[in-house]
């Protein structure tokens, strides 16, 4: 019986730190709230740009021709691809073996 009675009195002294840090923390928390603030206070919002206000409405629109412009550009180089891969193949390069090893061009 010797092993359950010290493990209960760990628990015990266990118990009673966590309870004395709990003690602490709240002591600790009272006196932070009873303190006045040391952080400043956040200024009141001013609008430095005026012109934001004036082209806020053309966001949307930039937004548009800049995913415009990406479509447009992956288009034009898939284009590209695809007729790179086309002549490779109709020329014989890519697709028949036997006759781009008997003939170089």
């Amino acid at each position: 019986m010797a092993p359950e009675s010290s493990l209960s009195a760990a628990r015990i002294f266990a118990s009673n730190q966590i309870a004395e840090h709990v003690r602490d923390l709240e002591q600790a928390d009272a006196q932070v709230g009873a303190q006045p603030s040391t952080q400043p206070q956040a200024a009141p919002k001013t609008d430095d740009h005026p012109w934001a206000k004036r082209l806020g409405p053309l966001g949307p629109l930039a937004i548009f021709l800049a995913k415009a412009k990406f479509f447009l550009s992956a288009l034009l180089k898939l284009k590209f691809l695809f007729s790179f891969v086309a002549f490779l193949v109709f020329t014989g390069r890519c697709g028949d073996r036997s006759s781009a090893l008997a003939s170089p061009f």
